[in-house]
């Protein structure tokens, strides 16, 4: 039997009524050379039900944890050891996408062109509706986000992923896997140690494996992000948030530590022109910080929230 051209991996978990929408945009698409892999991580709501329902008289794989494993990322990882395919396409179970999604970017990946492609995202509401045209990276960096770009995975490695998480979405992403299988797995078994940026460190040890390969940006907005309750994203209570923050400053330093060295270059350039304010704000606002706190710059060890003050004083001796 034959590999597949691509596998189509759908982690669920108690999404049980954005499942038809999920499945029904996986079929949609025009890619009739996938394997379809399912893994329900011990959802309550009757998910596994309804998937058999929705899937009656198809080709797929189904596995079913009786108890939740606690990390989506651990999925992620089964995932990438069941898949066959030359390609990867992570699809959340509530998430969507446009029907053209897999056309407009497999073909990069079937010519050689790049490793890993995805699309701009959009943002929509529980019924489908769509919120937010917004796109996260853009805060970075919006003239490159604004039109399609291919760019070296190591500079988009060491430019892009130490300033914040320039691929926010795993469903609007498919990749190369032949040559890297037990690199992604290895990504995916250091993402479950994370709760909020897991994503983040598998797509920068990903494309560190990738070394001189290229990947695609494509600013076309292809790929739908559900926001709703559950969301990874909704703001939490401060125990919660102060987490999420110490993660994201720990993804910065292990990023700049995959390097090679610490990157001095990046760091100076980091600080100068303020890449990493939005975690000083991330600090201020959803954490909302005691007295005490603001005093230590917490968290502690976040040295590269000192940009904050210093990008301030070069924009105020600019100004002067």
């Amino acid at each position: 039997m034959t590999s597949p051209t691509l596998s189509i991996i759908v982690p669920s978990y108690n999404h049980c009524q954005y499942l038809c929408e999920r499945l029904f945009s996986i079929y949609a698409q025009s890619c009739p050379d996938f394997e379809l892999i399912i893994l329900d991580d011990g959802s309550s709501d009757g998910s596994v039900d309804l998937i058999k329902e929705l899937l009656k008289g198809k080709r797929y794989t189904f596995i079913v944890n009786t108890k939740n494993s606690g990390s989506p990322f651990s999925q992620w990882e089964k995932g990438l050891r069941l898949a066959k395919g030359k390609y990867v396409w992570i699809a959340e179970s509530d998430d969507s996408c446009s029907p053209a999604f897999v056309s407009s970017i497999l073909p990069y990946l079937e010519n050689g062109t790049v490793a890993l492609a995805y699309t701009r995202t959009s943002s929509i509401d529980k019924e489908g509706f769509k919120i937010s045209d917004a796109f996260w990276p853009e805060q970075f960096n919006k003239f490159f986000f604004s039109e399609t770009q291919i760019i070296s995975s190591r500079r988009f490695l060491n430019v892009f992923l130490p300033a914040r998480n320039c691929i926010p979405n795993v469903s609007s992403v498919i990749f190369s896997i032949e040559a890297v299988k037990w690199d992604a797995i290895k990504a995916a078994q250091l993402a479950a140690r994370f709760k909020f940026v897991g994503d983040w460190i598998f797509w920068a040890y990903l494309l560190k494996a990738y070394k001189k390969e290229k990947i695609l940006y494509l600013s076309s907005p292809l790929c739908l992000h559900r926001d709703h309750d559950s969301s990874t994203r909704v703001v939490l209570n401060r125990q919660a948030e102060g987490h999420r923050i110490r993660e994201c400053s720990d993804a910065i330093h292990r990023i700049l530590r995959l390097q090679g060295i610490y990157s001095p270059l990046t760091v100076l350039r980091a600080l100068s022109f303020g890449w990493w304010n939005w975690l000083y704000e991330f600090y201020l606002s959803r954490y909302k910080p005691l007295t005490i706190e603001l005093m230590a710059v917490y968290p502690l060890g976040g040295v590269h929230l000192f940009g904050f003050w210093i990008h301030g004083l070069r924009r105020l001796v600019k100004s002067c």
